[in-house]
């Protein structure tokens, strides 16, 4: 069982040198996850659920009407090179 966090800061992003009004944000990630061990390497499912803390898409960010509502789900293979063979 797998618990963590994850943030991501986005800088202000500019467009032919004006500033973007919605490119920064600052984004919290909590993520749930399971690991299978099998004979050639480990598989892993995560849920995700990113919440908009600041910038585009949370909930006040300036006088746009909006929002969203993300989950992720993320599949992933870890395993040694000479497993693989």
């Amino acid at each position: 069982m797998d618990l963590s966090f994850g943030i991501e800061s986005l800088s202000e992003e500019y467009w032919n040198g004006v500033p973007s009004p919605n490119s920064s944000a600052l984004i919290l990630t909590p993520s749930v996850g399971y690991l299978f061990s099998t004979k050639k390497g480990a598989i892993g499912i995560n849920i995700q659920r990113p919440i908009f803390l600041e910038g585009s898409f949370s909930a006040y960010a300036g006088d746009m009407d909006q929002g969203t509502s993300v989950w992720q789900i993320v599949l992933s293979f870890r395993s040694m090179a000479s497993k693989l063979n």
